[in-house]
């Protein structure tokens, strides 16, 4: 969406526009309008990494509630005591995976962000 809205902008105020432009303030005297440009395309790229981050987080928490709802039902459905061990195991086992995958998943969204965000120039 934001895309388009570039888009639009671009083609009805030229391919000069900026962000800091676009909000009227390009006039606003001592202002480093390249500079301000910058800073509101880094905020940019800071929300969408967190918007990024946190769908993943609630996803992940989604996917433990589960697995942890079945480890449950598994336990609640133990015929004896020597059972519980062995599935205590494979909780650990899985919970423990599924945790070092998540902070690979948070990790590689954290620095898709860090490389989208813009460079400056010297």
């Amino acid at each position: 969406m934001q895309e388009e809205m570039l888009a639009q902008t671009k083609t009805e105020t030229g391919p000069a526009a900026t962000p800091f432009a676009l909000a009227g303030l390009e006039n606003v005297p001592g202002v480093n309008t390249a500079a301000m440009d910058e800073m509101l395309q880094a905020s940019q790229a800071c929300w969408t990494a967190f918007a990024e981050l946190n769908a993943e987080m609630v996803r992940f928490a989604s996917a433990r509630t589960q697995a942890n709802l079945e480890a449950c039902r598994d336990l609640a459905q133990c015929e004896t005591i020597a059972e519980v061990p062995t599935l205590q195991q494979t909780w650990l086992q899985s919970a423990a995976e599924a945790y070092t995958q998540e902070m690979g998943r948070l990790a590689e969204i954290a620095t898709a962000a860090q490389k989208a965000r813009p460079v400056r120039k010297k």
